[in-house]
């Protein structure tokens, strides 16, 4: 298999991720090369068997008609990122967290800085306290360095899970290839409602 053009294909891909015998090299290539779905000749024709001749939405006859799924399909980066959420529920890491202690405001507990004009410390709520008075909370360090020292943590823990996490990403993407061939739950829209269907937010991702 090569390229997915049909609802059959779409099946024999997800068997394919399902079984984890094929690398995820060769099975992203097959998705990068296949062609959009409305563009082949399977879609072209279940097309022609489906659509209406009716807004479903609005009522109206007057054509063109489009033919819509109600949702968008995630895309790699969007999938992957999903997938890496999974993975790290299941493989968790800790962080250690460094901390700090500043000095603070005793009423509010915001941080202080001190006047350029007098002896006195102000906070953002303009409490205004002498040094011997001023209180202390520790707070998360996020200097350059401990930022960095966090960010290779989850690097080194990327890179370890990355073929997991590509898995599942493939098998996200597979499920919804699956139900966008199939069809499932299709219906015919004026290109007016479908443009302010496709606008709304809440249809981002599949529901």
């Amino acid at each position: 298999m090569t390229e997915i053009k049909s609802y059959q294909d779409s099946i024999l891909f997800r068997e394919m991720v399902v079984a984890g015998e094929t690398p995820v090299s060769e099975l992203f290539r097959i998705l990068v090369d296949s062609p959009v779905p409305w563009g082949t000749a399977y879609w072209k024709k279940r097309r022609v068997e489906i659509i209406d001749n009716k807004c479903a939405t609005c009522g109206c006859e007057d054509g063109p008609m489009v033919l819509q799924h109600g949702w968008k399909r995630m895309r790699t980066p969007q999938a992957r990122s999903l997938a890496a959420g999974m993975v790290r529920l299941e493989n968790p890491y800790m962080v250690t967290v460094k901390t700090k202690t500043i000095p603070c405001c005793p009423k509010c507990g915001y941080a202080v800085k001190k006047r350029k004009t007098d002896s006195r410390w102000v906070c953002r709520r303009h409490h205004s306290w002498q040094e011997s008075e001023l209180s202390t909370k520790d707070v998360q360090d996020n200097t350059r360095r401990e930022s960095g020292r966090r960010m290779e943590m989850h690097r080194q823990w990327y890179k370890k899970h990355k073929d997991e996490i590509d898995r599942k990403t493939l098998v996200l993407i597979a499920d919804e290839a699956v139900r966008y061939w199939s069809f499932s739950g299709v219906f015919t829209e004026c290109k007016r409602c479908a443009f302010i269907r496709d606008m709304r937010p809440g249809l981002i991702f599949a529901q």
